[in-house]
């Protein structure tokens, strides 16, 4: 029988990830084609635009650390609503995801908002390797609706030093979120100017899903 792909397959006690994702063996995972956009605008810092450090952040590019591409986004924190904000395409008025990786010191709490009025602590979702892990938020339609803006704030005393790389905001069109695409990954293209602008991966892609 045959069936579409891509999937994780466990190989010498690893698993396959068609994202440089690697999996635990017991991590089995299917990935289903689907069509996704991505508005976040330059969602791995890969130019010196489209985000904003918060009153007192010191928010740097680094090429040190990195998942995708040769930057991420280096967050340091140290009080309550401090944070990055992320420069998106318009959201419409249905359900998003917000999904990104995540490495370093986080504060000891943090949440996220499209709408900067209701802040929301994010899920662990996955942890990728011994560097980065992946979190996630569902965010409501009401929320997200005119949406041009992703905050990142901590929440409450403490320090942050941490980076995010990857920074995915979709609709919620398949009840799930998908796999990171920006213009630079296989089977997804920018919709405009690279780094800055959404990006697309055609449902008809098996590079992700």
């Amino acid at each position: 029988a045959s069936a579409d792909g891509p999937f994780y397959f466990p190989i010498l006690g690893r698993a396959i990830h068609p994202c440089n994702e690697v999996a635990a063996v017991s991590d089995w995972k299917v990935i289903v084609q689907a069509f996704t956009r991505n508005y976040v605008k330059n969602p791995s810092g890969e130019i010196d635009d489209y985000y904003n450090a918060l009153t007192g952040t010191t928010v740097t590019r680094e090429t040190t650390l990195q998942h995708y591409g040769l930057y991420s986004y280096r967050v340091q924190s140290n009080a309550d609503n401090e944070g990055i904000s992320l420069d998106m395409e318009a959201l419409d008025s249905v359900d998003h995801w917000v999904t990104m990786r995540v490495s370093g010191t986080l504060p000891a709490a943090w949440d996220w908002s499209l709408d900067d009025t209701t802040y929301t602590a994010p899920s662990l979702l996955e942890t990728i390797d011994s560097t980065w892990k992946l979190y996630g938020l569902l965010i409501p339609a009401a929320q997200a609706s005119g949406a041009t803006l992703l905050h990142i704030r901590q929440n409450g005393a403490g320090n942050g030093d941490f980076y995010i790389d990857g920074v995915q905001v979709e609709e919620d069109t398949e009840g799930s979120y998908t796999t990171y695409c920006d213009g630079t990954q296989e089977g997804c293209e920018w919709d405009g100017v690279p780094h800055s602008g959404s990006s697309t991966r055609s449902a008809a892609s098996r590079a992700g899903g």
